[in-house]
This record gives C-alpha cells, sequence and structure tokens, in this order.
C-alpha cells in the first residue's frame, strides 16, 4: 500500500496523504518505545526501578498510541479505496 500511495503522489487526494501520514507517526512512536525501553532496562541494571518503571510506562504507551495510529491509517486507506 505505501508503493501505491509512493507513486500516486502527484494524484493524492482525499484520505491518502492522512493515512500515509498515520502510518508514518506509528513507525516514529514504534522507534520511540524501542529506545524507551531500552532506557528502561539500563535504569534497572543501574538499581533506578523508579525511573525505569517510568520508561517501561512511557513505552506501553507509545506502543498504544502505534496501534492506535496503525488502525486509523488502515481505516483510513480502506476509505479511500472505496
Amino acid at each position: 500500500m505505501l508503493a501505491y500511495l509512493g507513486n500516486s503522489h502527484s494524484e493524492m487526494k482525499g484520505e491518502f496523504p492522512f493515512a500515509l501520514l498515520m502510518f508514518t507517526l506509528g513507525v516514529l512512536l514504534a522507534a520511540m518505545a524501542t529506545a524507551g525501553s531500552y532506557f528502561a532496562q539500563y535504569d534497572y541494571a543501574n538499581k533506578k526501578n523508579a525511573r525505569g518503571n517510568l520508561f517501561r510506562t512511557v513505552s506501553i504507551g507509545l506502543i498504544a498510541g502505534t496501534y492506535f495510529v496503525f488502525g486509523l491509517g488502515s481505516y483510513t486507506a480502506y476509505l479511500g479505496f472505496i
């Protein structure tokens, strides 16, 4: 689907630009969650449990956000095709 959106950039109207924005936002959130999990593990290894718990909680929230924007992007792309 991303290849289709990339090849039809001159014809992009309606829902497709928003769908592409949601997909790219999902990738950004996933990368941030991955970094947060590494920071959490680093803090746990250095006996900084409170800060590790904060990073873990933020990472879980970012993953939930990733699922949400992926679903929203998929649904928006679907609407663009029908």
